[in-house]
């Protein structure tokens, strides 16, 4: 079965843009982590791993 021609980049689009999406989550979490290490308990600081 061959998909719709304009299936695809949409595929290739919703793809990027999930990884970039992903990327920005977890630079989000990075940044957050940082910011809670010093203030969360460690326990929950390994929460965001």
């Amino acid at each position: 079965m061959r998909k719709p021609p304009n299936q695809v980049p949409r595929c290739i689009v919703g793809e990027l843009a999930a990884l970039a999406g992903d990327a920005a989550f977890l630079e989000t979490l990075q940044m957050r982590r940082a910011t809670l290490s010093s203030v969360a308990p460690v326990g929950r600081s390994n929460w965001f791993d």
